[in-house]
């Protein structure tokens, strides 16, 4: 194929793109963007830069923030989740006479001196001396 007489073809046109428009600001929307970039910084508002160009542009600075609010005491007692009761503990079982807490008997077998210290009653005792076996009631 000869191509020396061929036309050259035009280039596809590039797809058509959205105005752009130069230098055109929404003041408000300008303005609220200063003030958020301030609140977030504070330090912006004293910038000799900053001010420049809030006072070129008739800008307000936005006020100081608030002060954060006193801190306030913790929540009463009554507003907090208590935890949940705790049962009371099992009650002693009944005491014994104060005089069996350590008693001395005497075997009625052979005599032998026997010291219980134990308080559970009934209780049975086997005797060291003679193996007679003596049930304490009281």
């Amino acid at each position: 194929m000869n191509l020396q007489n061929q036309p050259i073809p035009p280039a596809p046109a590039a797809p058509a793109q959205p105005p752009v428009e130069t230098g055109v600001v929404d003041a408000q929307a300008n303005m609220a963007f200063v003030a958020e970039a301030i609140n977030a910084n504070p330090a912006l508002a004293s910038d000799p830069d900053v001010a420049n160009y809030l006072a070129s542009n008739n800008i307000q600075a936005p006020a100081a923030p608030a002060a954060p609010a006193a801190t306030t005491a913790p929540p009463a007692a009554e507003t907090e989740m208590a935890p949940p009761p705790v049962a009371p503990p099992p009650p002693p079982p009944p005491a014994a006479p104060a005089a069996a807490a350590g008693v001395t008997i005497q075997c009625p077998g052979c005599s032998t001196q026997l010291k219980i210290t134990d308080t559970q009653r009934p209780l049975t005792v086997a005797c060291p001396g003679c193996q007679t076996h003596l049930k304490l009631e009281q």
